[in-house]
């Protein structure tokens, strides 16, 4: 198997952000860059960023004809791939909608979509993976009840602190069903002002600065592993674009006041060129080979560490934070580990001291793994440039 690069891999991206400025040399030269990316480059960039339906949207635009008809087979190999998979979760999830608004219309039912389900909703090319309802908590169960009548089966890993256990249906993607919503304030007013989708009117979605404020907190506070991914900030761009000038002044007056308002207003800076077409500055260049160097290491492989890796590599949390937030998790709750199922079912007592060794030792070796990719990274940026 050829070698990958995460640097070439931080090329790529760079080459497909050139995809959203304005046309120009700087896009030529960017793509030269990549003639030599090798396919598990691409490969590594696409499961990376997912954003290859996108992708293909913005090369159709005439301004690319040129570029079109020499890129390398190895890039339209893997962008094709991708684009067939993307395309398939979204028709999955356009699906999954329409049999929701099929029962909220017959049931009366308030059933407010949320994020990319509003994106391939309307029409809009987005990567989904699974389908975010938000309803009212005296609805969840009885939503959640007709899910499970119609064939929806729940996830093994069961609810969360804010949403029910996932449930899908064979060959199609999950719908998760929310009553509360992490990092929203607010979450009273939206839920007034959400509007009918203009495809599907017996489902409603967040107003539009709702969306993109629900949008921007999702990937920068509720899940920071995602900060600079570009699907989320595709998805954030197209948002803001049905943004009116007032609704947009309350979305950055609202980042004004967050905790984490630096770099939420980074996130949206960039979001908002990449609509408006204007030269792209990067932020999260660094931060995006960082995480190329991890998933180039770790990608594929499930564990319980990665997202708490990636959190140190996307600068969200400190090490003694990260520890007291895994020790403050519950300790009776469902676990993978069918050994701590079993232990909780006949040695309920146990299972504090025992998860917080776990949860500790854990951690020891996330901030190791984090550590290492800094050195590695560190050595990268320092090396001879390879291919381009």
């Amino acid at each position: 198997m050829p070698s990958t690069d995460p640097r070439t891999v931080a090329r790529i991206r760079a080459a497909v952000l050139s995809l959203f400025a304005p046309p120009g040399a700087d896009v030529d030269l960017a793509w030269r860059a990549v003639d030599s990316a090798s396919a598990t480059e691409w490969e590594l960039f696409f499961r990376a960023e997912r954003c290859a339906v996108a992708m293909q949207e913005q090369l159709r635009h005439p301004s690319h004809a040129s570029l079109n008809r020499t890129l390398p087979p190895s890039m339209r190999d893997a962008l094709a791939r991708h684009a067939v998979d993307e395309s398939r979760m979204a028709l999955s999830g356009l699906a999954q909608l329409h049999l929701l608004a099929s029962a909220a219309q017959r049931h009366g039912w308030r059933i407010i979509v949320l994020k990319g389900g509003v994106t391939i909703a309307e029409g809009r090319a987005i990567s989904v993976s699974d389908i975010d309802i938000l309803v009212d908590l005296s609805l969840q169960h009885a939503v959640d009840s007709w899910l499970e009548t119609a064939g929806f089966r729940a996830a093994d890993s069961g609810p969360s602190a804010h949403h029910l256990a996932p449930r899908s249906s064979e060959n199609a993607i999950p719908i998760e069903v929310h009553a509360t919503l992490s990092q929203y304030d607010d979450l009273r007013g939206a839920r007034a002002r959400a509007v009918p989708i203009r495809t599907m009117p017996a489902l409603l979605r967040f107003a539009p600065a709702d969306h993109v404020w629900h949008a921007l907190v999702h990937a920068v506070a509720q899940h920071p592993e995602r900060r600079g991914r570009l699907r989320d900030l595709i998805m954030l761009s197209q948002a803001i674009a049905e943004c009116d000038t007032t609704e947009l002044a309350t979305v950055r007056g609202r980042i004004d006041t967050h905790d984490d308002r630096k770099i939420l207003h980074a996130t949206f800076a960039m979001a908002d060129a990449m609509r408006r077409r204007l030269p792209v500055d990067d932020p999260f260049a660094i931060v995006s080979l960082r995480k190329y160097v991890f998933l180039n290491h770790y990608d594929g492989k499930p564990t319980n560490a990665r997202s708490r890796v990636l959190r140190f590599i996307c600068h969200d949390v400190s090490l003694w934070r990260a520890l007291r937030d895994d020790l403050r998790l519950p300790h009776d709750g469902h676990s993978a580990s069918t050994g701590l199922n079993w232990l909780n079912r006949h040695a309920p007592w146990m299972m504090k001291p025992v998860r917080q060794l776990l949860r500790v030792v854990r951690m020891g070796m996330v901030a190791r793994l984090a550590a290492a990719n800094a050195a590695e990274t560190r050595r990268l940026l320092h090396a001879r440039p390879s291919g381009g």
